[in-house]
């Protein structure tokens, strides 16, 4: 347990987490899947951020976040939690990081998508802050269509009350 007493953590990813990673990517994901090339670079990039959610020290998750230099948005690429680790917590806790990190890089707004069918992960983002902004039609490599999410990482501001900036289990990419 950590120190607060939860379960959940969540570290860097390392390039020791590839072949972890790589399950994940089999186990919750059918298609569009990252390869273990392309995991390893964007552990290393400096536009991305790529972090693991553990439950008492087994990786159990991930999340893929990626930024445009200039840009003043980010973009959740993945975010996958393995089955057997799902309602722990551990995907929104990975889904508060990536809006904690995306602040602290300066940004003002988070964007991603999820397929439409998937009414949990759909539920999952309105539950934390996202607002549907629009459909892809055959976004995915199977020819499915996706929804496109985005959140501001600040809370609009009330008379006499200081804004936000706070960030407000799950398989969506």
């Amino acid at each position: 347990m950590t120190p607060d007493g939860s379960r959940v953590r969540i570290r860097d990813a390392t390039t020791a987490d590839l072949s972890q990673l790589l399950v994940i990517e089999q186990v919750c994901f059918r298609t569009d899947r990252l390869t273990k090339r392309s995991l390893a670079r964007l552990i290393r990039s400096p536009s991305a951020d790529i972090f693991v959610g553990c439950i008492e020290d087994r990786l159990v998750g991930m999340c893929v976040v990626l930024y445009r230099k200039g840009a003043k948005v980010g973009r959740i690429y993945s975010l996958a939690t393995l089955p057997a680790a799902r309602g722990e917590g551990l995907g929104g806790a990975m889904l508060a990081e990536s809006e904690r990190r995306a602040l602290r890089r300066g940004l003002v707004e988070i964007r991603l998508e999820a397929r439409a069918t998937d009414v949990g992960v759909v539920e999952f983002y309105l539950r934390h802050g996202y607002e549907s902004e629009g459909h892809v039609a055959k976004y995915y490599q199977d020819g499915e269509d996706a929804l496109r999410f985005r959140k501001s990482l600040f809370a609009p501001r009330s008379p006499g009350v200081e804004a936000s900036t706070a960030p407000a289990e799950i398989t969506s990419r």
